[in-house]
């Protein structure tokens, strides 16, 4: 186990319960109406980063794990492939729209990019998309709140090589909290080319997942166990010669640098 709140016990039932789950989903998707079909891939998306998040915790290695998550990015791009952009070009009720959502699609593209496959980062790109006055986003929003949102459609830019709308987008706020300014920092290095910027916002974001992951009601958790904007936007200064393995923690369990493909 790599963090001391969780049990093999524990660990192998809900390893086991996603492996069963994603192999359900998985043979569902042929037989999915396409109507229907957007919310089968969001199923196993889900299905693959959960059973990655799990793997991790238990100590399974980092090249499965990564595997995994590259897994859960390719299917994301199928559902949000299906869902649109844009517009509302399928048949799914606004309230539906949440599947796939702007950081729902920013954390793909994390996934994406801390295995190095640049291609899917730039193919789900496009699809960083929410509905004008969609109601699942606010500032206490536990789906998608408006600073993360505004951090998705800035990575967006910058997948699409518009660093300048993407800075902009980072500077229209004033105020960050803690618990998401390490991403805007990275984000708005990454923009400027600014190495002091993606570091410092690096160091900033670590120390915020590691406070969240440590309260009592996520030490179990799956989705704490990996800082996956961190490992993502990092591999991805380090593709544009901004950060330095060296530049890197190497004792961090949040962040495996070893997971980040070079």
């Amino acid at each position: 186990m790599r963090f001391p709140a969780l049990d093999v016990s524990w660990a192998q039932k809900l390893r086991e319960s996603y492996e069963q789950l994603l192999s359900l989903h998985l043979a569902a998707i042929p037989k999915t109406s396409p109507d229907r079909l957007v919310f089968a891939w969001h199923a196993v998306a889900n299905d693959y980063r959960q059973l990655a998040l799990v793997l991790y915790g238990s100590g399974g290695p980092v090249e499965n794990v990564r595997q995994l998550l590259l897994d859960a990015a390719r299917a994301h791009l199928e559902m949000v492939r299906l869902r649109g952009s844009g517009e509302f070009p399928s048949k799914l009720s606004l309230r539906d729209y949440s599947i796939g959502n702007s950081r729902a699609t920013y954390l793909a593209i994390c996934m994406a990019l801390l295995a190095h496959e640049l291609d899917l980062a730039r193919a789900l790109a496009p699809l960083v998309w929410d509905p004008p006055a969609a109601n699942y986003i606010g500032p206490t929003s536990v789906v998608c709140t408006d600073l993360q949102q505004i951090a998705a459609y800035a990575l967006k830019h910058l997948m699409m090589d518009n660093r300048e709308s993407a800075d902009a987008l980072l500077s229209s706020k004033d105020r960050i909290p803690e618990d998401i300014i390490g991403e805007f920092l990275m984000l708005r290095g990454l923009a400027s080319a600014d190495t002091r910027h993606i570091a410092k916002g690096l160091a900033l974001e670590l120390v915020a997942h590691a406070q969240m992951a440590n309260e009592a009601k996520n030490l179990r958790v799956p989705d704490y166990f990996l800082a996956i904007p961190a490992l993502g936007l990092a591999s991805y200064a380090i593709h544009r010669g901004m950060l330095k393995l060296t530049d890197l923690p190497s004792d961090n369990v949040y962040f495996p640098r070893d997971m980040i493909v070079f």
